[in-house]
């Protein structure tokens, strides 16, 4: 079953260090939180775009705490894990429309970076944004893992 988080208050973006215990909350393949702002995700939705391809995230530890990264033009930026893993793992549900589009699965976020730069070229083509994730249905999604 997969991570589906609906909390009651809103989600607050935060660059700060999660910690081990924290962290281990977190199973960056099956998190996703719903009330995480399009704004937050419109970063990473910028940086596909610019790529072509999924931003890659990597972390840095340090005493037993984790702060998280991208690389992105020459610099590191540092990023919000919780919305990280939201955007990449509703990834193929925000981008349904140019996958289905382009004759792609789209039930699977990992989508081959191939075919991750054919959609992004498609979107701008089109000048299509992806859906907003309250508009995502996570029905399947649900029932998966």
């Amino acid at each position: 079953m997969h991570d589906i988080y609906e909390p009651a208050a809103p989600y607050v973006a935060s660059l700060e260090p999660i910690g081990k215990v924290d962290l281990e909350k977190i199973r960056c393949h099956c998190y996703v939180n719903l009330v995480i702002a399009e704004s937050d995700l419109a970063l990473f939705d910028d940086m596909f775009m610019k790529l072509r391809g999924k931003p890659q995230c990597y972390s840095v530890a340090n005493r037993g705490n984790y702060t998280f990264y991208v690389p992105f033009q020459g610099e590191e930026v540092f990023v919000d894990w919780r919305i990280y893993c939201t955007w990449s793992n509703t990834f193929h549900l925000r981008y349904e429309e140019g996958l289905v589009a382009l004759g792609l699965k789209h039930s699977n976020p990992h989508i081959h970076p191939t075919n991750q730069f054919m959609l992004a070229n498609w979107m701008r083509r089109f000048e299509k944004s992806p859906k907003p994730l309250a508009e995502c249905d996570f029905a399947e999604y649900a029932r998966a893992g």
